[in-house]
């Protein structure tokens, strides 16, 4: 019987718990890695229209590339966007969130048109970079480059990873920079200065932080903020994490004399202040969070990677156990680090963020899953190897083998509802398609009601264009029969876009309404959830 918890296994792994690998053969497998990696992202890049706020990122960068402002740019009317339905506050936040993410996007286009394909390539090269990184983090967590090989791997080829990085968003560049961020909080706050400058030394000691990594931290910190806020969530990881080794220390030496206490007692304090004496901070803010949200539909987003999402669940604690248990190469901190990181994360999003349920909240936390996941499929295979006496070295490579064809989501890559498609992503129309379908049917004297941010689609449809919803919208944030009336009785016909997530600008009894009273459109043209009406009052 093969004994996974054996009494001195880490005797056992010896010289057998890294493949023999020199540096060469690493970075050619990790090359090969990264190449699949960017097939799977870059392949047909272009198939699928941009949905969501990618249009409000194309029209920024562009309009940045056209003026060298941040102002959104009009597609239909090739000028500056003229909103008078947004306050200024509103424009200016909108078009210069995320700007240095944006900007690279502006940079291409000043060599290529503003394609699709073309304005994704930022989030490609960030998705390559993150690849080349789950492997260096994955490594220095682990001690281990094979564990690090393998979490590069799982990257790689992982769903919800390829899905961002071959969008036009900027949690592909946050991705990254959350993991350095991550990784300099724990360099900034366990690592030891192991160099020979005597005056760090002596920093380190008076102020108990690293002093080599607070600038990088900061820095980490600051781009992370820029590009999405929820890189807060390193602040309730930190103090979990500083809490749960505040009790682990005192089962150890009966004392409450440590750095841990300090930083719990710190972070409480400074909670207390803010919530006391800077109560704006956290009411600014309120819009993002309410305590138990509930969200329980984020569990069904973390099953997407996976085939068998129970097995990798099971590998994930196994991983963790070992590297807990890894006195050998001290890895208790790291693997509590990572372990703690990942179910602080998670269970923020279910039950405190109310955002979502959307893969793009929780992508950070695969970092850390991808860690522990690779982990226990690594000491899974390596206790196989040494709980047999003859072909050990095959035993480890088929186990390993295995468990990387099954666990990973292959299915999702080549279904009909897969990433390489045309059909448009969740609760979204190809508004490509439905657009050309509008353009091929429409007659003169048509209008058309729609978003109007998305009038990518509709540069050259020569219609009349009646915008509604949003929610900043000043004057028309929900939609009501007497605006669909108003608009019917000055024009003759029209068209009604109203994809399925817009559905919540509708004002109740609305869309009942419509479909009463306008004639639905349905052709294999029109993809996606929502619909496409038509109205002719001759």
């Amino acid at each position: 019987m093969i004994n996974l918890f054996p009494n001195g296994w880490l005797s056992t792994l010896g010289g057998s718990e890294y493949i023999k690998m020199n540096n060469k053969k690493i970075f050619s497998i990790l090359f090969a890695i990264v190449v699949l990696g960017f097939f799977l992202r870059a392949y047909n890049l272009g198939e699928k229209s941009f949905a969501g706020d990618e249009f409000f990122d194309v029209a920024a960068a562009y309009g940045f590339h056209q003026t060298g402002q941040w102002k959104a740019w009009d597609f239909k009317t090739d000028a500056v966007a003229v909103d008078e339905n947004l306050t200024e506050d509103i424009k200016k936040s909108r078009n210069e969130r995320s700007w240095i993410y944006r900007w690279q996007v502006a940079q291409l286009f000043k060599i290529f048109p503003p394609a699709e394909s073309v304005a994704r390539l930022v989030s490609i090269f960030w998705g390559v970079i993150s690849i080349v990184l789950m492997y260096f983090f994955s490594t220095y967590f682990t001690k281990n480059k094979t564990i690090g090989l393998l979490s590069a791997f799982l990257f790689s080829v992982s769903v919800s990873a390829i899905v961002l990085d071959r969008m036009l968003r900027m949690y592909a560049m946050f991705f990254p920079v959350f993991v350095a961020f991550s990784w300099s909080v724990y360099m900034l706050w366990e690592e030891k200065y192991a160099g020979k400058i005597g005056i760090i030394k002596l920093i380190q000691e008076k102020i108990i932080v690293n002093p080599v990594w607070i600038l990088p931290t900061f820095l980490f910190g600051l781009l992370g903020y820029h590009l999405q806020p929820l890189v807060v969530d390193i602040a309730p990881v930190f103090f979990v994490y500083c809490l749960t080794q505040v009790i682990f220390v005192y089962f150890k030496t009966k004392s409450f004399f440590n750095k841990y206490v300090v930083a719990v007692a710190t972070m409480f304090v400074a909670y207390l202040v803010v919530y006391f004496y800077f109560p704006q901070i956290i009411i600014g803010n309120s819009g993002i969070f309410e305590i138990f949200e509930s969200n329980y539909a984020y569990v069904n987003r973390l099953s997407d990677n996976y085939s068998f999402f129970s097995v990798a669940l099971v590998l994930m604690a196994y991983g963790s156990y070992m590297m807990f248990n890894d006195e050998k190469r001290f890895l208790s901190k790291r693997a509590l680090w990572m372990a703690l990181s990942y179910l602080v994360i998670i269970f923020l999003a279910i039950f405190v963020w109310s955002v979502g349920p959307f893969d793009r909240y929780i992508f950070i936390a695969r970092s850390f899953e991808m860690t522990l996941l690779a982990s226990g499929i690594f000491y899974v295979a390596d206790c196989l190897r040494n709980n047999f006496k003859i072909n050990k070295e095959k035993i480890f490579y088929l186990s390993l083998l295995v468990m990387l064809v099954l666990i990973p989501n292959w299915k999702f890559l080549s279904s009909d509802e897969g990433i390489y498609d045309d059909n448009p992503v969740r609760d979204e129309l190809d508004y490509r398609s439905v657009f050309e379908y509008v353009k091929k049917n429409a007659q003169a004297g048509d209008v058309l009601i729609t978003r109007e941010y998305r009038n990518y689609y509709f540069s050259d449809l020569n219609l009349e264009v009646y915008d509604f919803g949003g929610e900043f919208n000043l004057q028309n944030k929900l939609i009501s029969k007497d605006y669909l009336n108003k608009i019917r009785s000055e024009n003759k016909s029209g068209w009604i876009v109203i994809p399925e997530k817009d559905n919540a600008f509708l004002k109740k009894g609305v869309l009942e309404y419509i479909e009463d009273n306008f004639e639905k459109k349905e052709s294999k043209e029109i993809k996606g959830e929502g619909m496409v009406y038509y109205w002719n009052n001759n």
